[in-house]
């Protein structure tokens, strides 16, 4: 079976209620993890018409929080190259000899790797996450062979360009309204997001 478009862009809808809570508790800082924590049930249950309940909402921070730390620890090797990257020009205009243009010039390939890393590894996070959802294990998100696999797949991919696309347009479409533009977009995005991404992974 494949990825249901059409059941990805109508979800978010599918229960007016839901959709208040959602945005409410998603333009909260530290709040938003339990939305993270929702988004997650979404990806467990992806091809649900209805959106899930909120409830346990213990286990939807925890949840949440986790996905987080799945994220950041995925994004450390990114992070250590950005800062060795910068480090490394700051240090040689600092010690004297090297002009600010010349040394970032030298080290634009080293940025553009690391840009490219972080793109990377932006896409393969996915996988990552809604792997351990679907598997209910912290470890799953590091099964680095299934993630990968999955992650390599054209119907995640399509899901991939798909999420970004509808990303760019909601929040570029409701940025004029102040705090709860984005807030609606961000819950929107996140169940439209998991959605698909969650039936991509189910895809065999």
């Amino acid at each position: 079976m494949g990825v249901d478009y059409q059941l990805a862009f109508k979800r978010p809808f599918a229960d007016a209620k839901t959709f208040i809570i959602g945005f409410v508790v998603a333009m909260i800082p530290i709040v938003n993890l339990f939305a993270e924590g929702y988004f997650l049930e979404c990806a467990r249950k992806p091809r649900y018409k209805n959106l899930p309940e909120w409830k346990d909402w213990g286990k939807l921070f925890v949840d949440g929080l986790l996905a987080f730390i799945i994220t950041l620890i995925y994004f450390i090797p990114v992070g250590i190259i950005a800062f060795a990257t910068l480090g490394s020009a700051i240090a040689a205009i600092l010690l004297g000899g090297v002009t600010d243009v010349s040394a970032f010039a030298a080290l634009r390939p080293a940025l553009l790797i690391a840009v490219l890393l972080a793109l990377i590894t932006y896409y393969v996070s996915f996988s990552a996450v809604i792997s351990f959802a679907q598997q209910g294990k912290f470890s799953a998100a590091f099964a680095f062979g299934r993630v990968f696999r999955k992650a390599l797949t054209a119907d995640y991919f399509l899901a991939w360009l798909l999420v970004i696309a509808v990303s760019v347009i909601l929040y570029a479409g409701l940025s004029f309204i102040p705090v709860v533009g984005g807030a609606v977009a961000a819950f929107y995005v996140g169940v439209f997001t998991y959605t698909i991404m969650g039936q991509s992974m189910l895809v065999k």
